[in-house]
């Protein structure tokens, strides 16, 4: 069969298996057809809306706009790009894509069954951008926090005061959130960095950069420390997921079962130095993608399936190569980064339970329960070793130990919490049981972050709600109500603005605080 037999066999199953619904195989088809003749618009085209279908916006924003560069009269390559810029916020570059489509629609090859069809789209897509623009206000950026007000500026100038104290100057959060700023701040600066150059038709980048690293270690660290400083944020950090993509053979469009199998392969013909680049970009580039659909687009089940992706090739990668040193197989495969990542996939499938409710069962619950006894008995079997540690400080401590603990204890809390609620047939002392486990746990929670930590006040608030709704429990409810307002100021000092503030936290701790003058 020819080359060209061959490819338009696979663009025409490809096109079997989208219309049945089957977006990944039918992704699968299209890439082998882009393989053998990468020269064909529609092929990437055609990509871009299985990656559409399977909500992959930055692979399909790639595509589309490689399927326009090719043939700029692609109508499909232009919608396709408008659709997944909506999606990704780059408001100005997805209206000149629509731009581009509209001026195409007077063409005499199109019927004007099409011209109707394609208008109807442009109409649908209107409120789509308005309501992702609505959406902006919730993400934390310069436009809703005043000068000097993030959790990082205010950690700094607290960081002085607390340089004169003794032991007790590491009971504080301000350890955990600058040690994450750093590290994300600096990842912002050398994605901004990347400066792309042109010479005889092949594109290169002035730098080798490691913005992604910085990147996701300052989320791993603390992910409040996320936020955007302008509406270009989101395009420099698309340039950089290509530049990663290309330069280190990273597969972020692939299941994690296909990065594998491959790691394996190139591992027996090249080496370390071919697989551990390639494995880090690509489990790193998974986790921003994880974040930025749940921060951005509150798409917490998408977010938790590229979160499980990254955990199943590290928890492979770990198990396989657990004899082999850190310095060939990389850091993404210690304890502490794999821990790390385990304790936001864990956030995530919180979150997407909160999203479903009413869909999701004591089953659900059940998985979350047992990831988090998977992170406490990680925190248990491995240790933080400070000599062995590298850069070893008490806010990498912080990030990596007591922070999990918190999170694990936080999300069985929250399992007793809705087991309350979802379970049938429970009688009243059932569901009162789990109540007062819930409580137990979020008072345990609260004692894993320092007072001044707004997640501090937060557990303790959770634990109040639980007991209010248990007999006979006034006492130990006020006890909880005083040690609220005792944190409230040292809270404020260092989380007055932060992503959950903007959420309603103040309003929230107002109501618990009300129960101390009504009960």
């Amino acid at each position: 069969m020819s080359e060209y037999k061959s490819e338009l066999r696979l663009k025409n199953e490809g096109n079997f298996l989208y219309a049945k619904g089957e977006y990944e195989r039918a992704y699968r088809r299209y890439t082998e057809a882009i393989a053998r003749n990468d020269k064909v618009a529609v092929y990437y085209s055609n990509r871009a809306a299985c990656s559409l279908a399977l909500r992959r916006y930055i692979d399909a924003a790639n595509d589309a706009r490689r399927a326009t560069q090719i043939d700029p009269e692609l109508i499909d390559g232009w919608k396709r790009l408008a659709a997944a810029l909506i999606i990704l916020s780059k408001f100005p570059c997805s209206q000149t894509s629509w731009k581009r489509a509209v001026a195409m629609l007077n063409r005499d090859n199109l019927t004007l069954e099409q011209k109707e069809d394609y208008n109807l789209w442009l109409k649908g897509a209107r409120p789509v951008w308005d309501e992702i623009l609505g959406r902006r206000n919730a993400i934390l950026s310069r436009s809703n926090v005043p000068k000097g007000g993030f959790s990082w500026d205010r950690a700094s100038a607290v960081q002085l005061e607390l340089a004169r104290l003794g032991n007790e100057k590491h009971q504080s959060s301000v350890w955990v959130i600058n040690g994450a700023s750093h590290e994300f701040i600096e990842g912002v600066r050398i994605m901004r960095s990347l400066t792309k150059i042109t010479s005889e038709g092949t594109a290169t980048y002035l730098r080798t950069p490691n913005a992604m690293d910085c990147l996701v270690g300052g989320i791993l660290r603390d992910d409040r420390v996320f936020h955007i400083d302008d509406s270009s944020w989101l395009i420099d950090f698309n340039q950089l997921v290509t530049f990663d993509t290309e330069l280190y053979q990273a597969q972020p469009s692939e299941l994690s079962v296909v990065v594998i199998e491959d790691a394996q392969k190139r591992l027996r013909r090249l080496g370390w130095d071919a697989v551990r680049p390639s494995l880090a970009k690509t489990v790193r580039i998974w986790i921003m993608r994880a974040f930025i659909e749940g921060v951005m687009h509150e798409d917490y089940s998408l977010a938790a399936e590229f979160i499980g992706r990254a955990l199943d090739v590290l928890d492979w990668g770990y198990r396989t190569w657990l004899d082999v040193p850190e310095t060939d197989k990389g850091v993404i495969f210690s304890s502490t980064f794999i821990r790390g990542v385990r304790s936001m996939y864990l956030d995530n499938l919180m979150k997407a339970f909160y999203d479903h409710a009413g869909e999701y069962t004591a089953e659900h619950l059940g998985g979350i329960y047992e990831t988090a006894e998977e992170i406490l008995r990680d925190l248990d079997s491995n240790p933080l070793v400070k000599a062995r540690t590298r850069d070893y400080n008490h806010g990498f401590e912080s990030s990596f130990t007591t922070y999990p603990r918190g999170r694990a204890l936080r999300a069985k809390a929250f399992c007793h919490q809705e087991l309350a609620v979802v379970l049938e047939n429970a009688s009243l002392k059932e569901r009162e049981d789990h109540r007062h486990h819930a409580a137990k746990l979020y008072l345990e929670a609260a004692d894993c972050y320092p007072v001044d930590d707004e997640l501090h006040v937060w557990m303790l608030k959770c634990a109040v709600e639980e007991l209010r709704q248990c007999s006979a429990e006034y006492k130990q409810m006020s006890g909880i109500i005083k040690r609220i307002k005792s944190a409230i100021p040292k809270m404020r000092r260092i989380w007055e603005h932060s992503l959950l503030a903007l959420h309603g936290r103040d309003h929230s701790i107002r109501q618990v605080l009300e129960l101390e003058r009504t009960s």
